[in-house]
């Protein structure tokens, strides 16, 4: 049993893929494909059940993978540990709260000033034939099974509506009288998005009405002041940038909009990576205490 053959193992159990592993490696497929064949004959057992091109963890494949995870997490971490002495960037991929990516981003290198920080686009990810980020911020959703996350932050949804809109005259509103409302806001492809949706559809009996949407929550609170719709937004996002003629209006119940920082299920942190979660834990414990 050599060491290789272990992480080709690992690899190709975590993706449930021989090709994935094999670009993972940069080794060419078959040489995935055999040394889990050398693998298997000489454990005795088969540790995949194949399907076609699509393979699955069996009992004692599974047994295996929990027994290796840890020597090769610990060889991976030692490793990363000697790297990280030097200086080094940590890769962020914002889907959730970029509002308030600059302050954190900031506030981090002060203190820490031989870690950089350097942001992954969604270009980037879907054309990724691997996890190109370290650390992604999001909202948990219900299948969170390849990844490992904390959540570090809770908010709530409120509406905001230009100061001489009708609804203006309202400090607190029930998400049925929305109904007929032109809505504006970000994709639907974006958490918050998806989030507000689910709630307006469960709750309010309606799916809203979109007529401008964009990437920028800026833009969105623009086109509020502007009268063109409403928007559906976490209170504490839109604090951290209020914009001018835009109102706040609370529900009469809670809508929660969490945020969790999240990474690749089984990686190892290395040590700049563990200074930077605890940093960011840290920052949002103080900020959810003002």
């Amino acid at each position: 049993m050599e060491l290789l053959q272990l992480k080709y193992f690992k690899d190709a159990a975590e993706l449930e893929n021989f090709s994935k592993a094999a670009i993972k490696n940069m080794v060419p497929q078959p040489s995935i494909s055999n040394a889990i064949k050398r693998l298997e004959d000489e454990l005795g057992v088969l540790l995949f059940d194949r399907r076609g091109k699509k393979i699955f963890l069996n009992d004692d494949g599974q047994y295996l993978l929990d027994k290796v995870s840890t020597v090769i997490n610990t060889i991976d971490e030692t490793t990363l540990h000697f790297e990280n002495m030097q200086k080094c960037v940590i890769y962020i991929y914002v889907q959730e709260g970029p509002f308030f990516q600059p302050h954190v981003a900031a506030d981090f290198i002060y203190t820490h000033p031989n870690i950089y920080i350097d942001y992954v686009y969604w270009d980037q990810v879907i054309h990724s034939s691997r996890t190109p980020y370290d650390f992604t911020y999001m909202i948990p959703t219900e299948d969170m099974n390849n990844y490992e996350y904390e959540i570090i932050f809770e908010d709530e949804f409120v509406i905001i509506v230009s100061e001489d809109h009708p609804l203006a005259k309202y400090d607190k509103i029930n998400i049925k009288q929305l109904k007929d409302e032109k809505f504006v806001g970000v994709y639907d492809t974006i958490p918050t998005c998806v989030l507000s949706t689910k709630y307006c559809e469960e709750n309010g009996g309606f799916t809203p009405e979109y007529v401008f949407r964009s990437h920028d929550n800026i833009e969105t609170s623009y086109a509020v002041s502007r009268g063109i719709g409403i928007a559906m937004v976490p209170k504490k996002h839109f604090l951290t940038h209020p914009y001018d003629g835009v109102k706040i209006i609370e529900f009469d119940e809670k809508y929660p909009s969490p945020m969790a920082i999240a990474w690749e299920k089984y990686k190892i942190l290395s040590p700049a990576e563990k200074e930077y979660l605890e940093f960011v834990k840290d920052w949002f414990k103080k900020l959810q205490d003002k």
